[in-house]
């Protein structure tokens, strides 16, 4: 268990909010903006399927896939990589088409990749979670390099969740929902590879739980979080955004 952090203050973030999409999801995740289509992708992950948005064109999309849809993250060379409940996949949108590249899991059947993003230099990152109810630190963090190749980076965690970076690249934020902890790694650019794991925010119970991506602006790093069906942003001083490349 991490231990809080002297001094931590979670100012709340009173944000707007408004429904540009009525798609009724189920468990919409993973929003992802291509600047080459101007289009949001995003994931329905109980529902199986991968939604795009084109608000300009008017239009609105979906496929289906033959596993529950994680996350997801821009190729590219176009078309996008999927974190599935069966692994990493590359995904066509348009040609309908699905690649298996890998599963890092299959020995356990009570987990299942969750949220993923890709870094700044182009690997996509991705971390498994404990389906069950009763859940156990049977969890993972993956980077799946350009060429396939995917390994384990991390271990021990119960809800792998939100990733981010920092705009030099040099820091990894990462959160883990059940654990109610956002850890910071110093991050090599050069080969992937994480540094100690260190503790950056300790969610209190009154915030509620870290669960979707961290986000960065200006030198602060929010989390969304959810407490009995409410959620709730929070922020802590941090290094602002990168501009993420995709795979």
């Amino acid at each position: 268990m991490v231990a809080s952090i002297a001094g931590a203050k979670a100012p709340r973030l009173d944000l707007a909010v408004a429904c540009a999409l009525d798609v009724r999801a189920t468990l919409g995740e993973s929003p992802v903006w291509s600047a080459r289509e101007n289009a949001l992708y995003f994931a329905d992950i109980l529902e199986a399927k991968v939604h795009r948005w084109a608000p300009e064109r008017g239009t609105h999309e979906s496929w289906g896939l033959p596993a529950a849809v994680a996350s997801l993250g821009l190729r590219e060379r176009g078309g996008l990589v999927l974190a599935l409940g069966n692994g990493f996949h590359r995904f066509d949108p348009d040609r309908g088409e699905l690649a298996f590249v890998h599963h890092p899991e299959p020995q356990i059947p009570t987990n299942r990749l969750n949220d993923g993003k890709v870094s700044p230099e182009g690997r996509f990152f991705a971390g498994s979670m404990d389906e069950r109810p009763e859940k156990e630190p049977t969890g993972s963090l993956y980077r799946l390099d350009p060429d396939g190749g995917c390994q384990r980076v991390a271990s021990g965690l119960i809800v792998s969740n939100g990733l981010a970076w920092s705009p030099d690249g040099g820091i990894l934020y990462h959160s883990d929902s059940r654990a109610a902890a956002i850890w910071r790694y110093p991050y090599d650019a050069q080969t992937g590879v994480l540094g100690e794991r260190r503790p950056f925010v300790a969610m209190r119970p009154e915030w509620g739980r870290p669960t979707g991506r961290p986000w960065t602006k200006r030198d602060a790093i929010g989390a969304a979080a959810s407490r009995r069906g409410a959620s709730t942003a929070s922020a802590r001083r941090a290094s602002s955004s990168a501009t993420w490349k995709c795979l």
